[in-house]
C-alpha cells in the first residue's frame, strides 16, 4: 500500500516537474531581468575617467535593458584592471546580473605575464565597448620639458609619469624606448592622472602618454594645453590625429617589420576603448540581449549627446562580436612578437 502510494506522489511529482519545465525553459531575457539587481563592475577607482564614463552610459544603458531592471554601480579597481577582471571569471555570478567595464590592457597582459589562469580575456564574453575609434594617444609634454616636439624624443631625455608598471602609459613609453630610440625615463606609481598632472607641476615629471579624448577635457589636461603650459607632441597610433595634422604619429619612425610587429602588437588593444565583459558562461540569450541593450544606447540621441559632452569626441560602439575578434588576433601573433612584448614586462633589475 505504501509502495502504491509513493508511487502515486513521485509520480505527481514528475508530472508537476514537467509541467512547470516548459514554462522554465521559454523565459526570455525580459522575464529574466525583470525584479533583479544588475551589478555594474567598474575595475577602476571612483572619479576617474573610466569611473565617470561608465555610470554616465550606465544611466542610459539602464533606460534600454530588457525587463528593466534596477542598477548598481561598485568600484573594484586594482592591478590594472585585472582585480575585477579575474573576479568576473572566477568568482562573480554567471546568470547575466553582473557586467564588468575592463580596461583594454586586460586584452594582452594576461598572455605576457603568463596568467591566463587568473583571467583569460578568451573566457568572458566582451557585450560591447564605448568609443570604437581607433582611441589614439599622445604624448604630452609640460612646459619645462627637455622635449618639445617629436624629434627631441631620441635626442633627449623625458621623465614620464605613470599609473602602474602595466598600465599602457609605462609599457608603451617603454616599448618606444626599445624598438625605436626613444628616452623616456619612465617612473610608474602615481595615483590616476591627477597624481601625475601634480607631479609635472612641481616639476617631478616632464609629461606623460595620455588620450586625445581626455586631452580634451579640462580635467583630462586641456586646461594645460589651453593655458600654454603643456602640449601635445607626438601621436601614438598608426596615423596622425585630424585635430593635430602636424603632429607625427610614432609609425612614421618605424624603420623595420619586427619594429612594426612589436608597436602594433601593443597599439592594437587601443582600438577596444572602454570595453564591458560578463562572465563566460552566462547563457547566450541574456549575451544577444545585453548586446542588444548596448546597440540601443548608442542610437539614443540623448545618450549620445551627452556622452559626447563628457568625452569632449565622438562616441561609438564597438561591438561585442568586434572585440573578441581583436583579442584572437592579439593572441594570434608571431611568438617572437609576443616574447618582444612580454620583454617590456620584465622588470629590469
Amino acid at each position: 500500500m505504501n509502495m502504491l502510494r509513493n508511487f502515486k506522489i513521485f509520480g505527481l511529482a514528475a508530472l508537476i516537474s514537467l509541467s512547470f519545465a516548459p514554462q522554465l525553459a521559454a523565459q526570455t531575457a525580459e522575464q529574466f531581468y525583470q525584479g533583479k539587481t544588475v551589478t555594474v563592475v567598474v575595475s577602476a577607482a571612483a572619479g576617474t575617467a573610466s569611473d565617470t564614463v561608465g555610470r554616465l552610459f550606465v544611466t542610459y544603458l539602464e533606460k534600454h535593458f530588457p525587463g528593466k531592471p534596477n542598477f548598481v554601480v561598485v568600484n573594484k579597481p586594482g592591478a590594472g584592471g585585472l582585480k575585477a577582471a579575474s573576479e568576473l571569471m572566477l568568482k562573480e555570478a554567471n546568470d547575466g546580473t553582473v557586467i564588468a567595464l575592463l580596461q583594454r590592457n586586460n586584452f594582452y597582459i594576461p598572455l605576457l605575464t603568463k596568467k591566463e589562469d587568473q583571467f583569460d580575456p578568451r573566457k568572458v564574453r566582451w557585450v560591447g565597448s564605448i568609443n570604437g575609434e581607433e582611441y589614439p594617444n599622445t604624448i604630452l609634454a609640460y612646459k619645462h620639458s627637455p622635449v618639445q616636439n617629436a624629434q627631441d624624443i631620441f635626442k633627449k631625455k623625458m621623465v614620464i609619469g605613470a599609473t602602474s608598471y602595466t598600465h599602457e602609459n609605462r609599457t608603451i613609453p617603454a616599448m618606444l624606448n626599445k624598438y625605436v630610440g626613444a628616452k623616456f625615463d619612465v617612473v610608474p606609481g602615481y595615483k590616476g592622472r591627477g597624481g601625475v598632472y601634480l607631479a609635472m607641476e612641481r616639476g617631478e615629471v616632464d609629461g606623460w602618454m595620455q588620450g586625445f579624448n581626455t586631452l580634451r577635457t579640462s580635467k583630462g589636461g586641456g586646461k594645460y594645453v589651453e593655458n600654454g603650459l603643456a602640449k601635445p607632441i607626438i601621436v601614438i597610433g598608426t596615423e596622425r590625429h585630424p585635430d593635430w595634422p602636424d603632429l607625427p604619429a610614432i609609425t612614421e619612425f618605424v624603420t623595420d617589420e619586427s619594429q612594426r610587429s612589436v608597436i602594433d602588437f601593443f597599439l592594437a588593444p587601443l582600438r577596444g576603448g572602454r570595453p564591458f565583459a560578463v562572465p563566460g558562461t552566462v547563457p547566450e540569450d541574456r549575451i544577444v540581449a545585453i548586446r542588444g541593450a548596448f546597440d540601443s544606447t548608442f542610437q539614443d540621441a540623448e545618450a549620445m549627446t551627452a556622452l559626447k559632452k563628457r568625452l569632449q569626441s565622438k562616441v561609438t560602439l564597438i561591438k561585442g562580436e568586434e572585440i573578441e575578434n581583436l583579442i584572437k588576433g592579439i593572441y594570434a601573433a608571431p611568438q617572437a612578437t609576443i616574447d618582444g612584448a612580454r620583454d617590456i614586462l620584465k622588470k629590469k633589475k
